[in-house]
């Protein structure tokens, strides 16, 4: 005798669902909740982008390698649950999956979280995570560019981190606004001694090369009085995880807040705020330098980007590509400007001596060997 329909098999597959927009990111040290739910019987997680989530096995075996996380177990079938999210995951994308009782995986909610770590250093504090994204870097509507994620200083080096780190003097201009004041009167070759220094020292590959070396007890004096051809040859290796400087691309899309905004009057601004909340510029200097992070930070929590002291980029000051550019790292060399000085990199940010105008986000300057009272700079690594 058959027993007709005795047994059906579901193998449709769960569909996990969140409310709408609440993609977010979680930054370290913060928590937040969601409410989130699926269409059958099991276990929502969240598993970072990119990694393999069609079984149960391997999920388990990304939350044994902190890269998923259990939002709720044995969640009931079309029942809201909250969750609570932590930062204590790897840094990246997180995809919203739900794994039926039956072993069914879903990852319908991709890119749901992104988690981001900031980085603390022994010796300058705080990096900030930035997020990569896209941007038009200028008026042409087809001058795109991407950068990927990394981390920036959360203030501009200062004097007491870059005597304590290089062992040089203090060659600033005012001393007396203290060892927190940022370092300024350095040039770009000085940028690179403080970044390879402070690689070795915390234990991390160095980004640059001078003459074969990534040591700069082997590069020399650093030259203040001319072009030096031999330091210019500098090569950066973009795959080292120790600290460089930002690349122009990297220090513009910072100052606009990882946000698709080149107008932007100021770093921080919201079109409506105060630039004296956030800059330090000539009008409200006092015709001096000031304790770094003494005004308002923007959106990254990242504090100076315009005013007090101009930040050197790695990049050589040309004439920028047209077209989209991804990960752009610049010219190999600084043709497109030269005169009596020699050749020149960028610098941005306004500084105490210039007017407000001069801290525009999208704004570029250049500057040779000289050293100047208002040049300073910030520090990147992965």
């Amino acid at each position: 005798m058959l027993l007709a329909g005795w047994l059906t098999v579901d193998n449709t597959m769960p569909v996990v669902s969140a409310p709408i927009n609440t993609a977010q990111i979680l930054r370290s040290g913060n928590t937040s909740t969601s409410t989130v739910q699926s269409t059958k019987t099991g276990n929502i997680y969240l598993v970072k982008n990119g990694e393999a989530a069609t079984t149960q096995a391997q999920i388990d075996a990304a939350v044994s390698a902190n890269k998923a996380f259990l939002g709720k177990s044995n969640a009931t079938a079309n029942t809201p649950y909250t969750i609570t999210l932590t930062a204590g995951l790897i840094d990246g994308v997180y995809d919203l999956v739900a794994v039926d009782t039956v072993d069914h995986v879903s990852a319908i909610v991709a890119g749901w979280l992104t988690v981001a770590v900031d980085y603390t250093s022994a010796n300058i504090g705080t990096l900030k995570y930035v997020p990569g994204g896209t941007f038009q870097r200028d008026a042409t509507p087809a001058n795109i560019s991407t950068v990927s994620t990394f981390r920036m200083s959360q203030y501009e080096i200062t004097q007491g981190q870059f005597t304590s780190v290089t062992g040089l003097p203090n060659p600033s201009y005012f001393p007396g606004v203290g060892n927190n004041g940022p370092v300024e009167r350095v040039n770009w070759y000085h940028a690179l001694v403080f970044c390879n220094k402070l690689s070795i020292n915390e234990g991390f590959t160095p980004a640059y090369t001078i003459s074969g070396s990534t040591n700069p007890a082997n590069w020399g004096s650093i030259p203040t009085t001319t072009n030096n051809s031999t330091w210019d040859a500098a090569t950066c290796n973009w795959n080292a995880n120790g600290y460089r400087l930002p690349t122009e691309s990297e220090w513009h899309w910072t100052a606009m807040g990882a946000t698709d905004n080149s107008g932007k009057a100021f770093a921080g601004s919201t079109g409506s705020n105060l630039v004296d909340n956030y800059v330090w510029y000539d009008f409200n200097s006092n015709n001096t330098t000031h304790t770094v992070g003494s005004k308002l930070p923007n959106e990254l929590g990242i504090y100076d980007m315009s005013g007090n002291v101009m930040e050197y980029c790695w990049d050589w000051y040309t004439l920028l590509p047209s077209g989209g550019l991804v990960n752009y790292h610049g010219a190999t060399s600084g043709t497109w400007m030269v005169d009596a000085n020699g050749t020149f990199h960028v610098i941005c940010g306004g500084s105490w001596c210039y007017a407000s105008s001069y801290a525009a986000v999208s704004n570029r300057f250049a500057y040779s060997y000289s050293a100047g009272y208002d040049q300073g700079f910030r520090v990147v690594r992965p």
